[in-house]
């Protein structure tokens, strides 16, 4: 049950700084096409969470893309 309990948070840990590596891309690419860093900020936000609710909703882009290939 430890092992478990181990792997599920690693694994919640990965996800989070898997995000925070997408939201930080995504602000550079806004601030590079001339938005605020603020503003990149938010959109990287809007962005990530648009991809988690296609994703809980089980219609995340690779997986479309996956099943056209």
């Amino acid at each position: 049950m430890f092992f478990v309990a181990l792997c599920l948070a690693l694994v919640t840990i990965e996800y989070r700084r898997a995000g925070a590596r997408f939201r930080s891309a995504l602000a550079a690419a806004g601030v590079a096409q001339g938005l605020s860093a603020g503003e990149a900020a938010r959109e990287a936000w809007r962005h990530d969470a648009a991809f988690l609710a296609e994703r809980a909703a089980g219609q995340s882009a690779a997986g479309d893309d996956a099943r056209r290939g």
